[in-house]
């Protein structure tokens, strides 16, 4: 009777990569994935405050036209409104034939955004020193469209590419003032969010897209908001469509679209003071 061998090789790939890098001085060190993402986010952080320090660091404002032409008229008639009626207008009757005063948000310093979150979290005298109206809505956007990126299955170099041309872009870059830079920098967050939310149907999803798009709504650009409003039903018809093609089960569309339309009755009690 003969005894089998006993082999001693390694029976599997990652037993073959252990003997190999034992064999030549220990395991090679990795970084780990989200330890790759931090850097990259950190990475797109030292490049927004590069090309924004005007504003970042020293503090800098655009002196827009809309500031000298309607600003000004605006806040006298405001002033002169309530020492007659003493109660703040809601129509302005100088420009567009016409137009909503207190309701456009335009010309009050009301803030109804992840602004106001920010605010409450952190000092004022924090929040200032930053100047964190350019800061953290840069931030929000460059991170934001990274991980949009990333939820697209582009790899880590395109996403961080993805993310600078968006913060750096012309349209951006040369924009009139931090409320229409606001409303931008909430686009990449919504669309992750509806993004997500067709693909796992989970309320976070919805809350998420809620509440952004409710805070961009807030960021008082409502043209901004309008054409994102467009084209998130777009996608939702889209979606639709795209899934009845495909016979796929209904139940999870009817759920995707459910919580779609939770998400659009949270964003209308985010922004209610501008939309109600």
């Amino acid at each position: 009777m003969v005894a089998k061998r006993t082999s001693l090789k390694p029976t599997n790939t990652r037993s073959r990569r252990s003997v190999r890098s034992t064999r030549h001085g220990g395991t090679r060190f990795q970084i780990p994935q989200i330890a790759r993402d931090i850097l990259l986010c950190f990475g797109l952080f030292l490049l927004l405050v590069f090309v924004y320090r005007d504003y970042i660091i020293e503090g800098k404002v655009d002196v827009v036209p809309d500031s000298i032409n309607q600003g000004a008229p605006f806040d006298r008639f405001a002033v002169e409104f309530s020492e007659t009626y003493g109660r703040t207008p809601l129509w302005y009757p100088h420009v567009f034939s016409g137009m909503p005063f207190q309701a456009s948000g335009s010309y009050q310093s009301l803030q109804y955004s992840y602004e106001t979150l920010l605010l409450i979290l952190l000092p004022d005298s924090l929040f200032r020193g930053l100047h964190g109206r350019y800061l953290f809505h840069l931030l929000l956007g460059a991170i934001s469209m990274f991980l949009l990126a990333r939820a697209l299955s582009l790899s880590r170099p395109a996403a961080f590419i993805a993310a600078a041309a968006f913060i750096l872009n012309s349209h951006v870059v040369g924009t009139d003032h931090v409320n229409r830079l606001a409303s931008f920098m909430h686009i990449p967050l919504i669309f992750l969010a509806v993004y997500r939310l067709f693909e796992r149907y989970h309320i976070i999803w919805a809350i998420l897209l809620g509440g952004a798009f409710g805070s961009q709504i807030g960021s008082y650009h409502p043209q901004i908001a309008h054409y994102t409003g467009m084209m998130l039903g777009l996608y939702v018809v889209y979606m639709v469509i795209m899934h009845l093609l495909d016979k796929k089960p209904v139940k999870p569309l009817v759920l995707s679209c459910g919580l779609f339309g939770l998400a659009l009755v949270l964003a209308t009690a985010i922004a209610a003071v501008i939309v109600l």
